[in-house]
């Protein structure tokens, strides 16, 4: 390893307490209740600096796994009248990697950018016997993302002026 060079390696896991329907418009929703969820997150990644501290690369790979995911659903439990309540989405999946930098090319100017991909995928997610969402991405979880941003800096007789363009 060198001196402009960090690894590192990471697991750690979480959860987030169950739920019961604080709102509840009838005896049947009110005895939805939801459980815990469990998350077991790896990741992975580098960090680094190059040309005299000039050029910054990162990049991680992760993934995520989560057992009984907690999501909003909307029911029917009438002719015309449903309801929001919160409820487990069985097991979901979360892997992508995602990279990141900046250039400095003189002490006015500067480049950042990043890059993200992500697949996120209910394992398994039985709503009803007619309603499997098994395999389907998970809502806003954007496969990729990017972004890229020209950075300007300079001193003045007031202060400091800066401005970004991305």
């Amino acid at each position: 390893m060198s001196s402009g060079l960090f690894q590192y390696a990471s697991y750690t896991s979480g959860f987030k307490s169950g739920a019961f329907q604080f709102i509840a418009v009838s005896p049947v929703v009110a005895q939805q209740v939801a459980n815990p969820e469990s998350v077991d997150s790896y990741e992975a990644g580098l960090r680094t600096t190059l040309l005299d501290r000039h050029l910054r690369l990162n990049a991680a790979v992760f993934s995520m796994n989560y057992r009984d995911l907690q999501q909003l659903r909307v029911i029917q439990f009438a002719p015309g009248v449903t309801a929001v309540l919160t409820a487990n989405a069985a097991n979901s999946r979360i892997k992508g990697f995602e990279m990141e930098g900046r250039a400095v090319f003189n002490s006015n100017w500067s480049l950042d950018f990043s890059y993200g991909y992500l697949d996120a995928k209910f394992k398994n997610y039985v709503f009803n016997p007619t309603l499997d969402f098994s395999g389907n991405r998970m809502q806003r979880a954007p496969k990729s993302t990017l972004s890229l941003g020209l950075n300007f800096e300079t001193k003045t007789g007031l202060g400091e002026l800066s401005t970004r363009l991305g």
